[in-house]
């Protein structure tokens, strides 16, 4: 009884620190002030409802209710979890109630002792106070779920509401909605927009309260991170001023250090969506005000000379806009501040695509950009003219802000780039062999990855500018989505889309690793001649054969499936793929048996020349001419092939010398190894020899041997035969020319006798 007792004791504390106080604790503080979001947001909305305003405003509601949102919906689930435990916990109870009270009956029935029964009716107590602390907590949790479940149906009727006048919006923009802008303003009117000024900007005031408290933390960051930024620049600034103004590519540098607090800021601003994921449009004022007089101090330093007058154009158009839109779209002050700014755009246009076309200045993406905004600037002076203002507003806010974000982005690019420099030329990557190697390879690499980032963000922004980026998202899901059959195969433009990418991410990273260990790290760490090469050669095809089973993933091929593709892969084998194979054998062979590594001198048949790369199906000899050889791994494992520097990069300089059969030969041997000896480009170990080697036909036959480096031998050979034709003259000792006897024979004797004269015919 007493270890049944102990048991049910630990069963009832594990019951008891099941515990959702301190969930209901978080909901009550927080509950409130998502409330109030909410009931701010549903007046929003009622002020939208009584004026015709651009989708980009009802955008913004929807944004001060995401964080509500999520939160209520972590909430949800969290009590959920709770009351599932709590149920099953208070199941586990009714179980145990039901047990201990049968053997208290039973007890009482068998006439058990008193302390027995006693202990039986304690511990019934203690499991019915468990129970009903733990039935209290789960009707406290469902209290709360049902309050969190009303204000997501809120958030549910809103978002709703949004959505529906966001299709209002959209369809009002082909809609005049405002008289002409040639009729005269009211009174009355200007008196209702200052009452509407006053209702937004005390709206706003109240929402970015709420969201500042929903945000501390992220505030407390953020301002963290404008500080650690500073501080660096600073301190950067006291210690390397003097390195930064010798150097003339960090000229760009050098003026971010002058200009600390300006820097700052804008790293900070780029810092925003990374901390703060919602935003309200009150922050977005605050952003504002500190963007501009950053950009406008750091525009000299950071655009390009035939750019600046465009930059400045921007920051002042965004202004001008931003200020526009403190007032509803179709009141005359918005109106007029809009067609302001459209003339300034289409006016700055013109005199800035004359100008570069007076010039010679190249940017063909630069001038088209300036057209589109120009054209999208004229067809909001129209609009605005006509009485389309919800269309002109749209037109004009978006490419307002897609021009300024464009402007900024530049600039944090041009920033990016200029602490690049600064950490490869006095920050701690001037220590690596790859900087000091590659530096413009690499900062050309790091401008590309800058300009194709810059690019692609600017656009995506440029689309939540116009409000167009839902659909724009939509349309292009719908055409990723569509699928297209082939037998049992199933193929989307979606999927076939991450199958490449994910093959081309494989094939870059690989590609960067490769570069920093083969300068970096495998040079450092005395690994054999060709082991650097063998193991960058397998992280080569390691990372892309990971990256093409990720992209099969990604194209919805089944690892199981590939047993297909290897069976056809077999028979295409059998037909034709057989000297394929044989040389990817061939160059398995070659990384991990390695008779031939990169940098070895080999020869085969009559082609001699150093290993330059050995590939997966071939490799590349480099020969003495110059020409580079791509030789199939197959033939050098299969044919006979010299590798002069297999175990070392020694070879061996012979040089026959012959001198008068006259000469002392124990002279002549002792100055050939004394020249040899002391040449520069000979080893000492071995130590050089020279040998009598037999009688010429006309001289004594010496040979002078001794080894030098591989890659100097033909120098080595030279130099030492020009040091030993030196020493020997300078020995007096020539080298006999080849004597030959010519015998001639005597015409005289060796002529034919005269023929006699012919006889007589007489006799």
């Amino acid at each position: 009884m007493p270890a049944a007792a102990a048991e049910l004791e630990q069963n009832l504390s594990d019951f008891t620190n099941q515990d959702n106080r301190g969930l209901i604790n978080e909901i009550e503080i927080g509950l409130p002030e998502i409330q109030a979001t909410i009931l701010q947001a549903s007046r929003r909305l009622v002020n939208i409802r009584e004026h015709s305003v651009s989708a980009q405003r009802v955008v913004a509601v929807r944004t001060s209710l995401n964080t509500g949102a999520r939160q209520l919906d972590l909430w949800q689930s969290a009590l959920t979890d709770s009351i599932s435990r709590t149920d099953r916990a208070l199941a586990e109870l009714t179980k145990l109630s039901a047990l201990w009270t049968g053997t208290r009956d039973q007890a009482i029935a068998d006439a058990a002792p008193g302390t027995l029964i006693t202990q039986l009716r304690a511990s019934l107590s203690t499991i019915n106070r468990t129970r009903d602390r733990l039935e209290e907590r789960r009707n406290l949790a469902l209290e709360m779920q049902g309050d969190v479940g009303i204000e997501l149906r809120r958030i549910s009727r809103i978002d709703a509401e949004i959505e529906s006048l966001m299709a209002q919006s959209r369809a009002a923009l082909m809609r005049p909605n405002s008289p002409p802008l040639w009729e005269v303003f009211t009174a009355r009117e200007s008196e209702s927009v200052m009452q509407d000024l006053e209702r937004y900007l005390t709206e706003n005031t109240a929402v970015l309260g709420h969201w500042a408290r929903q945000h501390l933390f992220g505030l407390f960051v953020w301002g963290a991170s404008f500080g650690l930024v500073l501080g660096v620049i600073l301190s950067a600034r006291r210690r390397h001023l003097d390195a930064l103004e010798a150097d003339d590519r960090l000229q760009t540098a050098t003026t971010l250090a002058k200009l600390p607090f300006s820097t700052s800021v804008l790293i900070a601003l780029l810092l925003v969506p990374l901390i703060l994921r919602e935003r309200t449009e009150a922050f977005a004022w605050i952003t504002t005000v500190l963007a501009v007089p950053a950009l406008l101090r750091l525009i000299p330093t950071l655009i390009p000379e035939h750019a600046r007058s465009l930059a400045r154009g921007a920051t002042a158009i965004y202004v001008l806009v931003r200020l526009a839109y403190l007032f509803p779209e179709s009141s005359n002050p918005a109106r007029l501040l809009y067609v302001v700014s459209e003339v300034i755009i289409v006016i700055g246009a013109i005199r800035f695509l004359r100008h570069a076309s007076q010039t010679g200045a190249r940017g063909p993406l630069l001038h088209t950009i300036v057209r589109i905004m120009a054209a999208l600037a004229a067809v909001a002076f129209g609009a605005h003219l006509l009485g389309y203002s919800l269309l002109g507003a749209t037109l004009i806010q978006g490419a307002a802000t897609s021009a300024f974000l464009g402007l900024a982005l530049i600039s944090v690019s041009s920033v990016a780039a200029a602490f690049f420099r600064l950490l490869v030329i006095l920050g701690p990557l001037q220590h690596l062999q790859s900087v000091k190697l590659h530096y413009g390879v690499m900062e050309a690499q790091v401008r590309r990855g800058l300009f194709w980032f810059t690019l692609v963000l600017w656009f995506l922004n440029s689309l939540r500018g116009f409000t167009a980026q839902e659909f724009v998202f939509t349309w292009v899901g719908g055409v990723l989505e569509r699928e297209w059959q082939f037998g049992s195969i199933t193929l989307t433009l979606g999927a076939l889309g991450w199958f490449v990418l994910s093959i081309w991410i494989a094939v870059l990273i690989s590609r960067v690793l490769r570069f920093f260990l083969e300068n970096d790290v495998l040079a450092h760490l005395g690994l054999p001649r060709g082991v650097p090469s063998t193991i960058s050669m397998m992280l080569h095809y390691g990372s892309v054969s990971l990256g093409f089973v990720v992209a099969l993933a990604a194209l919805g091929v089944e690892l199981s499936q590939l047993s297909i593709m290897i069976g056809a892969l077999g028979v295409g084998i059998g037909f034709g793929l057989q000297n394929i194979v044989n040389n990817i054998i061939s160059g398995l062979i070659l990384v991990f048996e390695r008779p031939i590594s990169v940098g070895d001198v080999v020869q085969f048949g009559t082609t001699m020349g150093k290993v330059t790369r050995i590939g997966l199906r071939s490799s590349v000899v480099r020969d003495f001419a110059g020409a580079e050889i791509i030789v199939p791994n197959g033939n050098l494992i299969s044919d006979q092939v010299t590798n002069w520097t297999l175990s070392d990069e020694m070879r061996r300089i012979k040089i026959p010398i012959h001198v008068p059969f006259e000469t002392d030969a124990d002279t002549v041997i002792a100055l050939l190894e004394k020249t040899a000896r002391e040449h520069e480009l000979v080893a000492a170990d071995p130590a050089p020899w020279a040998v009598l080697e037999g009688f010429g036909e006309s001289a004594l036959q010496f040979s002078i041997r001794c080894w030098a480096h591989s890659s100097e031998f033909l120098k080595a050979k030279s130099s030492l035969t020009v040091e030993l034709d030196r020493a020997l003259k300078q020995a007096g000792i020539k080298i006999p020319y080849p004597q030959r006897d010519l015998h001639l024979p005597d015409r005289a004797k060796t002529a034919a006798p005269a023929a006699a004269p012919p006889a007589d015919e007489s006799e």
